[in-house]
């Protein structure tokens, strides 16, 4: 396969079936999300919130793409503001594991720690912006509709065109976005795959293992 642009590498993702005897009768397909370029689901996002920040007049050359993250989003935003040719500085909390810090580093983002919680972050990447006029672009993804369009708009039409009646998606949750995103646009309200019937229900699991529906 040939392709003149590495983002046209970013979703459609391929779905396998897995193999287990905890729920008889159940079939369940794993959505293989970390075959995206920078390795994870954020990368759709992440393309999402950086079309939009470089609509026309934002950002200008030479200013820098500022957000916030525990790592998955961090990862993405150096790799393809890379791509892009601007400088990236993300802010991320204790949660970062040392595998992310150095893929960020490597794809030349500049990183600083602070706090245990994205929100901690995300509150200085605001104040650095606002401090600093014109020296960041400053994505916030927490606050920006872009990052669950991203999933209402790709991820949910995908997973209804290859399974038209699925009745629940399941996934892990951080900011919500990836979630929010799949459940609407499966539940009806957004792009339905073709033969589809009732859509699915979105189900995220968080950090201490507690369902939310």
């Amino acid at each position: 396969m040939r392709v003149d642009n590495i983002r046209m590498l970013v979703g459609n993702m391929p779905c396998v079936p897995l193999e287990t005897d905890e729920a008889p009768g159940a079939r369940f397909w794993i959505k293989l999300e970390g075959c995206n370029p920078s390795g994870s689901v954020k990368d759709r996002a992440c393309l999402y919130n950086l079309d939009e920040a470089i609509a026309p007049g934002r950002p200008q050359r030479g200013q820098t793409i500022l957000d916030a993250s525990s790592g998955n989003m961090a990862c993405p935003v150096a790799y393809f503001g890379r791509l892009m040719d601007y400088p990236v500085t993300v802010i991320c909390s204790s949660k970062l594991t040392a595998d992310k810090a150095a893929f960020i580093r490597y794809f030349g983002g500049e990183l600083t720690m602070h706090g245990d919680l994205t929100i901690e972050g995300n509150r200085l990447c605001k104040q650095m912006a606002d401090a600093e006029q014109g020296k960041y672009c400053f994505l916030d993804r927490l606050h920006n509709r872009a990052n669950p369009s991203a999933h209402y708009e790709t991820t949910a039409p995908e997973i209804l065109a290859d399974f038209p009646d699925v009745t629940a998606v399941v996934g892990s949750l951080g900011s919500g976005g990836t979630m929010a995103g799949r459940s609407d646009g499966g539940s009806g309200n957004g792009s339905r795959g073709p033969g589809a019937r009732e859509g699915f229900t979105g189900t995220g699991i968080d950090a201490s293992a507690r369902a939310i529906d």
